[in-house]
């Protein structure tokens, strides 16, 4: 991994559907790259083997840099962080704020799925020694250990994942952590987001951002969320936009510290 300092990381703003939060970070110091993926089919929600080839040779023109920072659209797209984090090649740990466990097998075979982006690292990345998951919704939570059940090597599977609240439980992890944030996990009247979201406020997620960076270094982060396109487009879209925009700069912020 670089050496970087931190406003020297890349900011690396992934352009799915024209959530452009790059808007919101135009006077920050260090190189800021916009890849536009619009063009990609087969992209919203799930992606086939075909897309992601081109979303790697895209990130890779792009230059995308660890540590560094990864703006990947709203909560469809999570699924970029697995292709982010196979970019990794020492142990880690994986910490995620999902209101979400983004652990549900695919409803069709062969694609990769925003919903089950975790599991499929879990299954295909060796240097992923664990996965915690943060603010997720006990339903959910219960879930996904019927999913995991059913699964061949369960126990091993388990053994390697854990479920917390906030504040971040530093003394519980062990490796270098990558950070992937999905904005779900915040309360409604933080921000508008295109799932069902959960009850955690901004100011307790930039509290443990700013707990992990004073426990390490972090390989890189990464967040995702926000209002979808026919959400962009009702009266109070605007405002939500707006809103959008200073939750994502309050976050880097956070990181670059």
């Amino acid at each position: 991994m670089s050496g970087q300092g931190i406003e020297e990381q890349q900011i690396t703003v992934v352009n799915f559907s024209g959530l452009t939060v790059e808007e919101g970070l135009s006077g920050m110091q260090g190189p800021l790259v916009v890849m536009d993926a619009s063009d990609i089919a087969g992209t919203n929600g799930y992606c086939d083997g075909a897309s992601e080839d081109e979303l790697n040779r895209r990130l890779t023109a792009a230059g995308v840099t660890f540590p560094g920072i990864h703006l990947i659209d709203h909560g469809s797209y999570h699924y970029m962080s697995k292709l982010l984090t196979e970019r990794i090649r020492q142990d880690y740990t994986l910490l995620v704020y999902d209101h979400h466990t983004d652990m549900q097998p695919p409803a069709f075979g062969g694609l990769l799925s925003c919903g089950g982006w975790i599991l499929e690292a879990l299954r295909t990345q060796q240097y992923l020694r664990e996965v915690m998951v943060i603010g997720a919704d006990p339903d959910y939570i219960r879930e996904t250990g019927d999913y995991l059940q059913a699964e061949e090597d369960h126990e091993a599977l388990l053994s390697r994942i854990r479920f917390a609240s906030a504040p971040v439980p530093l003394s519980e992890i062990r490796w270098p952590v990558y950070l992937s944030i999905d904005l779900d996990v915040l309360a409604p009247e933080e921000i508008m987001t295109s799932w069902d979201q959960g009850t955690l406020s901004l100011e307790r997620l930039l509290a443990d951002i700013e707990s992990l960076r004073q426990h390490g270094a972090l390989l890189g982060t990464d967040i995702c969320g926000g209002p979808a396109p026919a959400q962009r487009q009702t009266p109070d879209g605007p405002v939500q936009l707006t809103r959008c925009y200073e939750v994502y700069a309050r976050i880097v912020q956070a990181l670059r510290a």
